[in-house]
This record gives structure tokens, sequence and C-alpha cells, in this order.
């Protein structure tokens, strides 16, 4: 439910500059940054809404080793762990493997957990040459508890118990997600690249 300039950018969300229709929870967990192109779409994606677009730029396999995994706990109860691992495998080849896992609480209300997990792999050859191949793969699991909010009750939330929720305890949000994608990228010169 993201809005750029008032308009839905629902079906203008990019992966690696690929349309990515998909509708499913997006983790930032494989992501290197976010771009977001504020105006009409059709500047530089084709066609899309009034808002804008937001393009996922993923991490991608690079010849410098690095290592990182991170945790946190929050006072609720939720448990999120990341790991990133890069490793050049020779001097034009690398392989990167980004992963995370989360569980417990989803907010403060009863009733409301998350369980997921993600994994997104990349190889990379020809790294630093003309052409350049990648492959990567997203798998991504989710099995969450949605928290709706507070219900309105002539025009104002209801007053109740900062705890309570007001889903069914067997509402589920479960989604499933496999993304594969291969880029060959030929530079010709400075200025033109394939």
């Amino acid at each position: 439910n993201i809005n750029l300039n008032g308009f839905s950018a629902r079906t203008d969300i990019y992966l690696d500059g690929f349309r990515d229709r998909g509708q499913y929870y997006r983790d930032t967990f494989a992501l290197d940054q976010v771009e977001v192109l504020m105006g009409p779409s059709s500047m530089l994606f084709g066609r899309g809404s009034t808002g804008g677009v937001i393009n996922q730029v993923t991490k991608k396999a690079n010849l410098k080793q690095s290592q990182e995994v991170s945790a946190s706990v929050t006072t609720n109860g939720l448990v999120r762990t990341t790991a990133d691992y890069n490793q050049p495998l020779n001097d034009t080849s690398a392989f990167r493997i980004s992963a995370m896992a989360q569980h417990g609480a989803a907010s403060t209300r009863d009733n409301t957990d998350l369980e997921d997990y993600g994994l997104n792999t990349t190889f990379a050859t020809g790294i630093g040459t003309p052409t350049e191949i990648s492959l990567t793969a997203l798998i991504q699991h989710n099995h969450d508890q949605p928290d709706y909010g507070v219900p309105n009750y002539n025009g104002h939330p209801v007053d109740s118990g900062r705890n309570t929720s007001y889903n069914l305890s067997n509402d589920r949000t479960n989604s499933d997600v496999i993304a594969l994608n291969s880029t060959i990228k030929h530079k010709f010169s400075e200025d033109v690249v394939f």
C-alpha cells in the first residue's frame, strides 16, 4: 500500500530494474539500496502510474571479501537474525549469500506473530571485464499473523486495552517466493552498455 505523490505505487515496484509485480511482503535483508523516482514512471521505466517508481537494488557479488552477522531482539519478543557473506572466487568471479530469519511478536497486541525466513544467493563472473554475467536466486517464506489495528466506532478508535487484538487467532498471511534473475551486461564503451 505504498503511495507516491498521492498515487498508488503497488504495481510500480521494481527489483534490479525489472518490474516486481508479485503481491508479497518484501524484506530488506537482501537489498543494497532502495531507489525512489518521483514523477511519471514513463520517464525511465515505461508505462506506469503518475506517482513514480520504487526500484529495489539487491546485494551483488563483488571482488571484496566481506561477512556480516546481526541479531536483534525487541521488548515484545521479536527475534531477528541476518547474515551476509561475500567471497571472491578468482580475479573476475565472486559468490554472495544473504540470509534472514525472524520469529516472535509482530506488535504489542496479542495474537500477532511472525515466522519468516529468506535466502538470497548471487554468482557473478566477468567482474571488471567488458562482459559481466550474474545469476541471482531469492527464496523467501512468510507465515505471519498480521495486526489489523484498532477499529473505529462513531468516527473514533474503539476505547479498548492496549493489547486487545481484533483479528482471528487462525488468521495468517502466507507467502512463498522464488525469484530467479540472470543478467548479462556488455560494455562497448564508456557511454554504451547493453
